[in-house]
């Protein structure tokens, strides 16, 4: 699989949205990009967050065309 590129704006704005954002989904999904961008697969994100594999490959779908 293809690394994610992001930029450092990028990765601030996911690591405050990580921390700060006020719904719990939404801090996991910024986290699990972060992840995906550090060079963890789908499955080990999927793992990590208890989640389907299925959900972390829409959250790369997403950012990749939406940001």
């Amino acid at each position: 699989m293809k690394l994610l590129m992001l930029s450092d704006a990028e990765r601030r704005t996911l690591r405050d949205m990580g921390i700060f954002h006020p719904h719990p989904r939404a801090r996991m999904r910024a986290q699990g990009i972060l992840r995906l961008s550090q060079g963890l697969t789908l499955q080990e994100t999927a793992d990590e967050f208890s989640v389907h594999l299925n959900s972390v490959e829409q959250w790369r779908q997403r950012w990749n065309k939406l940001g």
